[in-house]
């Protein structure tokens, strides 16, 4: 139990490591933005390093047949990485240290075919956008495989492929589309991304994925189609599994705000890991998704919100979201890390909803005392149609996620 513990905190302690990073990579590029007058702040400024200073200080690994990488897996229980890259899976030792490769690259013929229907020869090629264990020694990967997403069954000490598998609806298409992904406790895989060749079909969905029953009928569980209620045209940062629920986070532009022009909100969402969809109504669909807004700003009459979340870590053990904010291209450059505990999250979804009854109306604020579909319950039988229609209509929370602390723990 002890090295369970132990090994949670270190793999805690490795992602806080990266959301350093994240926010640090944001703040060069803000300064970047501003060259000449950022120069002098950055020679002062403790809270920075240079490039060549943190290069003399750190390892690093390389490989000269490889110019992205994507997604990293930690694999704490045999102290070493995952990294899945362009073509390529690696698998090396905490220090850095290589110790296999294994190439990964998309069939000629597929690479024709997707450079035929008008992709460039750059994003033609196998980009693996999924890496996660299962079970004790099983590695489950995704990859874009030239525009038709493959998945592959690997051993964590071995990456010669065991099967393959579908990766549609696990793996974007676009190797520059967002994705989130986690296997929850319950052995289903949860997946946020576009779905589609073009882009246009993103979904928060929950499907099977068994290393003994790779052919055959998978119950998919998804959002709904085309409707930008549900999700409009989010970016995916992260994801993470806490009691019966599985949460989301993501930015996208805020559909109650349009009626006033365009703004970016980030959002958190949350599912039941149980749900098994509706029938007749939201058949195949989540009956349990709710959505809200995340706050981070600094306080004040006119406050100044850090609208577009870049990543995310959750702490277990604390019950606690940290995650990177960001503003607009367009605006004036800042970056702030917020923090929120689980029950904050938990009684926003318990608030209140927002809902417009047609296009052209105005935005309501709806309470809604019965809400069994949503905290992972089974509706009675006479009520399940309500319940169901309830979940078509109201998605939206009328309450934000406020932060645990009246400003930032960090913002620049």
């Amino acid at each position: 139990m002890q090295i369970l513990k132990f090994h949670k905190m270190l793999t805690h302690l490795l992602t806080l490591l990266l959301l350093t990073a994240l926010l640090c990579l944001q703040q060069c590029i803000n300064a970047y933005r501003h060259k000449a007058a950022n120069y002098e702040l950055l020679d002062n400024d403790s809270r920075f390093i240079s490039y060549q200073d943190l290069m003399s200080t750190s390892k690093r690994f390389n490989d000269p047949n490889t110019t992205y990488y994507s997604q990293m897996l930690f694999d704490v229980a045999r102290n070493q990485v995952i990294v899945g890259a362009r073509d390529s899976i690696y698998r090396m030792s905490f220090d850095l240290e290589p110790l296999e490769r294994a190439v990964w690259a998309a069939p000629p013929e597929q690479i024709g075919i997707c450079q035929v229907k008008g992709q460039s020869e750059r994003l033609c090629r196998n980009y693996v956008r999924v890496l996660q264990s299962y079970g004790e020694n099983q590695l489950y990967a995704c990859g874009t495989n030239a525009f038709q997403p493959q998945c592959s069954w690997r051993q964590m000490e071995n990456l010669t492929i065991v099967a393959y598998d579908n990766g549609v609806g696990k793996c974007p298409f676009n190797p520059q589309s967002s994705i989130t992904s986690l296997m929850s406790t319950t052995d289903k895989m949860f997946v946020a991304t576009a779905t589609d060749f073009s882009g246009g079909d993103p979904a928060i969905l929950r499907t099977e994925v068994q290393p003994k029953k790779i052919f055959g009928y998978r119950h998919i569980v998804r959002t709904q189609q085309y409707n930008n209620n549900w999700l409009n045209n989010p970016h995916f940062v992260g994801s993470f599994e806490a009691g019966n629920f599985v949460y989301f986070l993501f930015r996208e532009p805020a559909v109650e705000y349009s009626s006033w022009g365009k703004i970016i909100y980030s959002r958190i969402a949350r599912v039941c890991k149980n749900d098994a969809g509706g029938d007749q109504i939201l058949k195949n669909t989540w009956t349990s998704f709710v959505k809200a807004r995340l706050n981070c700003s600094l306080p004040g009459e006119y406050p100044f919100y850090f609208d577009e979340i870049q990543g995310m870590t959750y702490s277990s053990d604390e019950d606690v979201l940290y995650a990177p904010f960001a503003t607009p291209a367009n605006s004036i450059h800042g970056s702030a890390v917020c923090s929120y505990n689980l029950t904050s999250i938990n009684a926003a979804f318990d608030g209140p909803f927002r809902y417009q009854d047609s296009a052209d109306s105005d935005w309501r604020i709806v309470d809604m005392p019965h809400r069994s579909q949503f905290q992972c319950e089974t509706p009675a039988p006479d009520m399940r149609y309500k319940r169901l229609l309830e979940s078509s209509k109201f998605q939206l929370m009328a309450d934000a996620v406020q932060p645990m602390t009246e400003q930032p723990l960090y913002y620049s």
